[in-house]
């Protein structure tokens, strides 16, 4: 089946093409046309060289168009927000989405250290608020940390040493929260792509071999079919690790 983009690009060559046949016939034809009509002979080139002027500027426009339009569909339609070269440069939007947090967070990675490390008063403030935060890691004693560690080139030890942090971590803040509690579940599968949703912003970013998580490209989404599509998985996950 064609596209509708690929549809536009054809109805638009086709028209460039009668147009441009249509100047050549007027040019071919003005050379035949005796001295005496002279007049007619300028007046004929003239309209050709403009439907020939202005079928380079259709050209241009309409792939410039056609190509942006395509461009601003496929990014409202799918509610990308951002990418961004590494994590650590979403985590500037991350923190700010954070500090908004009206309803909901939910995280899918490890061990979260520098998470931790830098928001406990966050999650702490939101907690006696009454926002629901879900964090869904890997299983401590999963066979899968070893590979972990060496794919991001960590000590052998260093994400169940992590993960364990996360635990206690968790257990700490819970236990002086006077509102909402964190829920926090595990899997021992293949590691889940990081993920991060904020109410109505998810941030995405995989776990690639021989990377520090902090260097993975990542990506924001707002309302659109990728926020629906990660809160989907991960609800599914979630629901997985009961």
């Amino acid at each position: 089946m064609i596209s509708a983009t690929t549809r536009e690009r054809w109805n638009t060559k086709t028209i460039m093409m009668i147009t441009f046949l249509i100047s050549i016939v007027l040019i071919v034809t003005s050379l035949f046309y005796p001295s005496n009509y002279s007049d007619w002979k300028n007046v004929q080139i003239s309209v050709a060289c403009s439907i020939l002027a202005s079928n380079l500027i259709m050209f241009l426009t309409s792939e410039f168009m056609l190509r942006s339009k395509r461009r601003t569909e496929i990014i409202d339609k799918w509610g990308v927000e951002a990418l961004y070269k590494t994590r650590a440069e979403m985590n500037q939007s991350t923190n700010l989405s954070l500090t908004k947090c009206k309803e909901e967070v939910e995280i899918a990675a490890f061990g979260l250290k520098g998470f931790r490390e830098a928001k406990i008063e966050d999650v702490q403030r939101l907690l006696d608020k009454g926002v629901s935060i879900k964090i869904l890691t890997i299983d401590s004693n999963s066979s899968l940390l070893d590979y972990i560690d060496k794919s991001e080139s960590l000590m052998v030890g260093s994400t169940k040493k992590s993960i364990e942090d996360l635990l206690s971590w968790c257990e700490s803040v819970n236990d002086k929260s006077k509102g909402s509690k964190i829920e926090i579940r595990s899997y021992d599968s293949l590691p889940l792509d990081f993920y991060f949703r904020v109410d109505d912003r998810v941030y995405i970013g995989p776990y690639l071999n021989g990377l520090s998580s902090q260097q993975t490209i990542s990506y924001e989404f707002s309302l659109g079919e990728g926020y629906k599509y990660w809160t989907k998985y991960f609800n599914k996950q979630w629901d997985d690790c009961k």
